[in-house]
């Protein structure tokens, strides 16, 4: 493939779309070789990238949160590793939350392919006791190929403990039955 003579002039060429640019398949690894000829007829040093993977799939991905968390987890599975991803917990509803919505970058480590079950996002995000969360998840590909934004609703953050008041049979009673002698009173979030 040659190039126009506004691909040819001296300096740096960045993030140009070459004007006689080959068809590409996706998901095909490439060789290219750069050569040329300086005006004066010497030929330049050749550039040759031997491995130049070519991607325009965006990444497949599933999450999933549990309905009630006492900590900011996910559960997620990546066809593939990706460069990035970002989950967000936006308010829904129950106590109000000022800070929302909270963005929690996942870290490298996270973004290989494969199932990540309950993972913990962030020591440092702080959610709300008590209140109703929508989860949401995007991530990028090492090729830059943005994902499909996905949202998983009614998820609660509680970190109340729940409290149980026994009121009877008491400690020191004596009871002749298993049926209708108990009685308790349970406080808290379900």
């Amino acid at each position: 493939m040659n190039l126009i003579t506004s691909e040819r002039t001296r300096g740096k060429h960045e993030a140009i779309e070459l004007r006689f640019a080959p068809q590409l398949t996706d998901s095909s690894i490439y060789r290219l070789t750069f050569s040329g000829t300086g005006e004066s007829g010497y030929p330049a040093r050749d550039v040759i990238l031997t491995t130049v993977p070519f991607d325009t799939t965006p990444p497949e991905y599933s999450v999933d949160a549990p309905a009630y968390s006492n900590r900011p987890t996910i559960s997620y599975h990546l066809d593939e590793a990706l460069s990035s991803a970002e989950v967000v917990w936006v308010w829904e509803q129950g106590d109000r939350d000022g800070a929302s919505p909270h963005v929690i970058g996942l870290s490298r480590g996270m973004l290989e392919a494969g199932s990540q079950d309950s993972v913990m996002l962030g020591e440092d995000v702080q959610l709300a006791d008590g209140t109703t969360y929508s989860v949401l998840f995007q991530g990028k590909d090492v090729a830059g190929n943005r994902g499909p934004f996905l949202s998983v609703s009614g998820v609660t953050y509680d970190t109340t403990r729940p409290e149980i008041v026994w009121q009877s049979p008491d400690s020191a009673a004596f009871v002749n039955s298993s049926v209708g002698h108990t009685s308790w009173i349970s406080r808290g979030r379900n």
